[in-house]
Formats: C-alpha cells, structure tokens, sequence
C-alpha cells in the first residue's frame, strides 16, 4: 500500500521538461492510491452493512423506476437529449463550414472548444 505522498515541490517540479511523462506518472500513482483506498474501504467493518443498505436501495430505485409516468418521462428525456447530441454535432459542421467558432441565441453561446483527451494508442 502506498503511503508516502509527494510534496507539492515534488509534483510542480521543473527540472523535468517532459510533462506528459510527469502526467503519466502521477496518473499512475492515483491509480495506485485508488486502489489501496478500495482495499481499505473492503476491510472496513462496516462494509457489510453499506452492502446490504446498497441492495436495499437498488431495489426500492428500480420500483420506483418501473412506475410507469415515471418511465415514460424518461423516456421523453432520453428521447431530447438524444436529437440534442444530433443537433450540436449538426451545429459543429454548420460552424465548421462556415469557418465560425460559436453561435449565439437568446444570451447563450453554443462554442467549439479544443479538447486536450487521453486516448490508447491504436496498434
């Protein structure tokens, strides 16, 4: 179990230039630290109670869930954030098109933004 946290020091250090490395290397240390956290929460001795109270809960979720008004407004909210996610891409290419960066309606802006995104490498 990990057990030695860096210092701020440690983390901001510039002697190392290749801050993807860096980045990599403390996502790799969360991911250890996560884990020992998981662990430990396993080992607690209340651990078996907040088990049960889940299930409990799981099931009174999926009655309420299964009512029937209740489902069909999902339903309906699913159903608009689906032709939502169509419209903004149907937006994106309008403003790609037209060479624009955003849109403006009634005080909101709908902007096209650079994403920095963790991917795997495709082999």
């Amino acid at each position: 179990m990990a057990s030695d946290q860096p210092d701020n020091s440690q983390i901001l250090d510039d002697k190392n230039p290749d801050k993807a490395e860096e980045y990599f290397k403390t996502k790799e240390e969360a991911k250890t630290f996560r884990a020992d956290l998981r662990e430990l929460k396993e080992e607690h001795e209340n651990t078996k109670e907040i088990d049960e109270l889940a299930e409990k809960l799981k099931k009174l979720r999926s009655e309420v869930n299964n009512d029937e008004n209740i489902r069909i407004l999902s339903d309906k909210i699913s159903t608009l954030r689906e032709r939502m996610g169509l419209l903004r891409d149907i937006i994106k290419m309008q403003l790609i098109e037209a060479e624009e960066k955003e849109v403006k309606r009634d005080g909101r802006i709908l902007k096209i933004v650079q994403v920095l995104k963790e991917m795997k490498e495709e082999k």
